[in-house]
């Protein structure tokens, strides 16, 4: 009879040994399925889709902080540049007011603003959310870049939905010479020569 209770004993803790770590191993599992999910879902904002939002304030040619969802959020025009006004130890850029000027002019005049996010990241280096602006429907890039306000710039896959287009709207501009086009050298492709 002992011999018999001491194998149950052992029986049983081995039992209770195996138990419990199949169940850490399950919580293990459970709690990277969790952490998985959790860092799925990081986009704050739904993606490929226009939102309507609420013109808040201007910063420049291409940053704007709009309200959207409640949230007051800073946004950096997607696949365009425009001349600089506002960054610090950098004097203003030939064309830079103007650009920003025109910016603040679409959007405090605009009944309707959409943003649309694309494909790839909801932020940058910064931490501004990338968007496309619209003002009324129209694409407010697209518009900077075909008056000659913008270069097409920043272009990272998978953020080119409206690539092409602003490539067409970019080249009449710079065929017209128009704004920053007018100054041969001003634009390369890392940005403005003073």
């Amino acid at each position: 009879m002992k011999r018999w209770l001491k194998r149950s004993s052992l029986l049983l803790l081995f039992l209770s040994i195996v138990g419990l770590s199949a169940c850490t191993d399950i919580n293990k599992v459970l709690n990277v399925e969790v952490e998985s999910k959790q860092n799925e879902s990081t986009t704050e904002f739904q993606k490929e889709q226009k939102l309507k939002a609420n013109f808040v304030r201007h910063i420049d040619g291409d940053t704007s902080v709009f309200r959207l969802e409640g949230k007051e959020i800073k946004v950096r025009y997607l696949l365009i540049d425009t001349p600089e006004t506002v960054k610090p130890n950098t004097p203003i850029q030939p064309y830079g007011k103007e650009a920003s000027n025109r910016t603040k002019e679409i959007l405090t005049t605009a009944s309707k603003i959409e943003l649309e996010f694309d494909k790839g990241d909801e932020k940058d280096d910064y931490n501004r959310y990338l968007a496309y602006v619209y003002a009324d429907g129209e694409m407010v890039q697209d518009i900077l870049a075909r008056e000659g306000f913008a270069r097409v710039a920043y272009v990272y896959e998978p953020s080119i939905t409206y690539l092409k287009q602003l490539e067409i709207s970019q080249k009449q501009a710079k065929d017209s010479k128009l704004n920053i086009w007018s100054v041969d050298g001003y634009v390369t492709d890392k940005g403005f020569e003073n």
